[in-house]
């Protein structure tokens, strides 16, 4: 069975789309980790400096 090229190229986008979303996902996440462990060093930062 032949596949068309008009097919085979939005088949090609859709996986290159995925990629891309997958990447993003993933940076997001990163980033969404990144930032929960800056709020809580400064949470304790800010505890340590309420003890002196």
């Amino acid at each position: 069975m032949r596949v068309s090229p008009m097919k085979k190229k939005v088949e090609i986008r859709r996986s290159a789309l995925k990629k891309k979303m997958d990447h993003l996902e993933r940076l997001w996440r990163e980033n969404a980790l990144h930032l929960e462990l800056r709020l809580h060093l400064q949470e304790t930062i800010t505890l340590y400096e309420q003890l002196d």
